[in-house]
């Protein structure tokens, strides 16, 4: 879409029989992102069991799809800052960094974290914020019922030692299952999964 003052003009839709699962994308450029799939078959229950690693990162390139990085256990968010991508692969305690080259492609460099149930990943400065799903099967039970209360927890990254810190912690009482966090003007919002509401905590 070109965003225009008060409504959007669309230009054109971007398909390929390689988006088997889309879960998240980042953009590189105006015409280039990445877009992790976060499974082999969507929503593939028995993926997601036994932490598969089937998960994949492609590249667009402005023509076409392909793709970069492999044998990711369940990835779920990708963000590029810098010449970097990080990747959450939420069944494999993985917080990946690739360094990206010049044609797009990508070089795995290290994990720098390894936290389970990773989610969704936000930058803040020079930072990501992630937030995670710790209790496995509390998160299950409140997918069942919203009234089983799922633990959240959002790190925040170093991006130039490593260093993690718990940026907000709930059992679930105030936000459960919470997958996004945001960082604005002293204020964190963290969105969840399943609920219609956004948590705003002064930070």
């Amino acid at each position: 879409y070109n965003v225009l003052n008060d409504k959007l003009l669309f230009l054109k839709s971007i398909e390929s029989p390689l988006l088997v699962s889309p879960n998240d994308l980042s953009l590189a450029t105006d015409s280039t992102f990445y877009v992790v799939n976060d499974s082999k078959k969507r929503n593939n229950k028995i993926e997601k069991i036994l932490a598969k690693r089937v998960s994949n990162v492609l590249y667009y390139n402005g023509n076409k799809f392909i793709e970069v990085a492999n044998k990711i256990a369940y990835g779920n968010s990708a963000l590029v800052y810098k010449n970097k991508l990080f990747v959450s692969a939420t069944q494999r305690k993985q917080l990946i960094q690739y360094r990206i080259l010049g044609n797009g492609t990508l070089v795995k460099e290290k994990n720098i974290l390894k936290i389970k149930g990773l989610d969704n990943l936000t930058r803040y400065e020079n930072t990501l914020l992630v937030p995670a799903h710790l209790k496995t099967i509390k998160f299950l039970k409140h997918y069942k019922n919203k009234k089983n209360y799922s633990p959240t927890k959002v790190y925040q990254i170093d991006l130039n030692t490593g260093i993690s810190t718990v940026l907000y912690s709930d059992n679930g009482f105030n936000i459960s299952a919470g997958s996004t966090a945001i960082k604005y003007k002293e204020k964190l919002y963290i969105s969840q999964i399943f609920e219609p509401y956004i948590l705003e905590v002064n930070k």
